[in-house]
């Protein structure tokens, strides 16, 4: 789900929205991405909160359930947060790897974000014909930024 608050306001604004006006279950966690502030909020329940919107802008949240195991959460290309650059995801629970299909576009690498629960040590990045680069940030996220010469769909691997 993409969800957006716009602040049609001229100050800052807090908006609230129930999970279960969304269509999602208020008694399941779910993680929560925001794309024009390139943050990850964390766990959820019951209710989605912006807080202090800016005035004449949009707050646009990525919300999806809460797994076990390495998840990806958002990243900083489009607003559909993966509908339209991710292909695949692949979790392989007996080898700890990650499999995303990305479609990468020549020359503007993009940065998707993993979140890595307790439990799992990332240990390396693979993305044959392309460049990948990962960095650990705070709140067990993993920052994956994957850059083309050509437009192209371009597997990468995590490994746990």
């Amino acid at each position: 789900h993409v969800v957006a608050f716009f602040n049609f306001d001229d100050a800052p604004k807090s908006f609230e929205v129930s999970l279960a006006e969304l269509g999602l279950d208020d008694a399941k966690d779910y993680v929560a991405h925001e794309f024009w502030g390139n943050r990850y909020v964390g766990t959820i329940r019951g209710a989605l909160t912006a807080e202090n919107v800016p005035m004449r802008s949009v707050m646009l949240f990525a919300i999806r359930e809460l797994a076990d195991r390495p998840q990806f959460v958002g990243d900083d290309r489009h607003i559909t947060q993966g509908a339209v650059e991710i292909a695949d995801l692949k979790w392989d629970a007996a080898a700890k790897t990650y499999g995303l299909t990305v479609k990468a576009i020549g020359g503007f690498p993009f940065t998707y974000y993993v979140r890595v629960p307790d439990g799992y040590k990332f240990s390396k990045a693979t993305a044959p014909g392309a460049t990948v680069t990962t960095k650990a940030l705070d709140a067990g996220i993993l920052a994956v930024t994957v850059g083309a010469d050509a437009t192209k769909d371009v597997a990468v691997t995590l490994q746990f």
